[in-house]
């Protein structure tokens, strides 16, 4: 969803859309709409964004690759000012509040990759099918939540044998 930003006129911007976002990797993927909802304000060069976020995301388990649905419900801000802005405030210090600032081209902002930007952000860097997952035997591949496998115990690497006899 594209809101004009200078034709509009108006200082606040409501805004409620889905929409099926491609996360750019094969291993992440939404499936079905993202609800997106919140306000847009305008104040000359600078533009803030509240809004909520809810919606689904399909992904692998790091440990056993199974699929795993990971519901995104959460907030979120952004504030965006325009080039002009940005780079005249290049030399002046950085408090902790414009960290989060990015650049727009003072006309337009696309809401969608707003939203895409802060699904990836929630998202966190691990996720699990299960807290205990076991994972995938690293010998033989075999899913170890559903049989032991028959594999001998992990070979030491041979560069760190030297030190297996150090304890003693």
């Amino acid at each position: 969803m594209i809101i004009e930003i200078r034709e509009s006129g108006r200082p606040e911007t409501t805004f409620k859309f889905e929409t099926v976002l491609d996360l750019g990797d094969p291993a992440v993927r939404i499936s079905e709409a993202v609800k997106v909802s919140g306000l847009l304000r305008s104040e000359g060069e600078r533009v803030e964004v509240e809004g909520h976020i809810e919606g689904a995301v399909d992904c692998e388990c790091v440990r056993c690759l199974k699929p795993v649905r990971f519901e995104a419900e959460f907030p979120f801000r952004d504030v965006f000012v325009t080039v002009e802005r940005f780079e005249s405030g290049v030399e002046a210090e950085v408090g902790g509040d414009e960290l989060d600032v990015s650049v727009f081209d003072g006309e337009r902002l696309d809401l969608a990759d707003v939203a895409r930007e802060q699904i990836l952000l929630f998202l966190p860097e691990q996720i699990f099918c299960s807290e205990g997952c076991r994972g995938l035997c690293p010998k033989c591949g075999t899913d170890l939540n559903l049989k032991n496998c028959d594999c001998a115990e992990p070979e030491t690497d041979p560069r760190w044998a030297g030190l297996k006899d150090f304890r003693s």
